[in-house]
């Protein structure tokens, strides 16, 4: 997708490949309809489709206002919703190449099958990682040695080999930290959690926020003070954010759970 988008910005006007790129997204989609639903299988009228709808919205408030009461949830959506490994530099990277001299046929490829290696790679190498270290605290040490690199760009020259080593980098740390975080959540549900489901989309959807606001403020810094500025505010914001969730976290396990009522 990403070959695709920077290539289609290069040799297609935009009212056209906006609208491809936003088809591609929402083409997988286009199977739901096929899906079966077991509760549909003898449904004849639009009332019964409603009220299956109606009553699985209910359910799953039920079950949102469940998990919201418990601890290790709270703590875990903290966590994610913090900047401690979102690593929105990934998606700002590519749109100021420019600053790097790196022509859009480049960023192009290095948004296709290089970083689909790399992305690959990193998924693959974290469990090996895990062997030595937990989840949680290799969480945390993902995004500190992500932060440490993104303030070490500071130190390069601007050169396309430049933008390749730092594309790379935050893509392959982000890769790695989305990673950490699905082995959180699994660890947060547990065995025969009846909540499993909800309680895995409700912590996952987390991840995204960070990513949401750490994008608006690295674009507003890039764009009033400059590349570097950029660096060092997304750089220094998430490194204090893994040491103030590092603090947090240990505090609260030298607390004894409380006994459900």
């Amino acid at each position: 997708m990403a070959a695709i988008a920077a290539e289609g910005l290069r040799r297609l006007p935009l009212w056209a490949i906006a609208p491809l790129l936003g088809a591609l997204v929402v083409l997988p989609a286009a199977v739901f309809p096929w899906i079966p639903v077991p509760e549909l299988i003898s449904a004849d009228s639009a009332k019964s489709t409603l009220n299956l709808a109606r009553d699985g919205f209910r359910q799953l408030f039920i079950e949102l206002r469940a998990l919201l009461k418990r601890r290790e949830v709270l703590l875990t959506l903290l966590l994610f919703t913090a900047p401690t490994g979102s690593f929105a530099l990934t998606n700002q990277l590519g749109g100021v190449a420019q600053d790097f001299h790196a022509s859009p046929a480049f960023v192009g490829r290095m948004g296709g099958a290089v970083l689909s290696l790399a992305g690959a790679a990193a998924c693959l190498l974290l469990p090996l990682l895990a062997r030595w270290i937990k989840s949680l605290p290799l969480y945390l040490l993902i995004g500190t040695v992500g932060s440490l690199f993104t303030l070490a760009l500071l130190l390069l020259p601007r050169t396309p080999a430049t933008f390749a080593v730092a594309f790379l980098g935050e893509n392959v740390v982000q890769a790695l930290s989305f990673t950490a975080a699905v082995a959180i959540c699994f660890a947060a549900i547990g065995r025969n959690n009846p909540l499993a489901a909800t309680q895995f989309s409700l912590l996952t959807s987390a991840t995204v926020i960070p990513i949401l606001y750490m994008g608006v403020l690295d674009g507003r810094v890039y764009g009033g003070h400059g590349l570097a500025r950029m660096y060092l505010i997304d750089g220094s914001l998430s490194l204090a954010a893994c040491a103030l969730m590092a603090a947090i976290l240990w505090l609260f396990a030298r607390r004894p759970a409380a006994n459900p009522s």
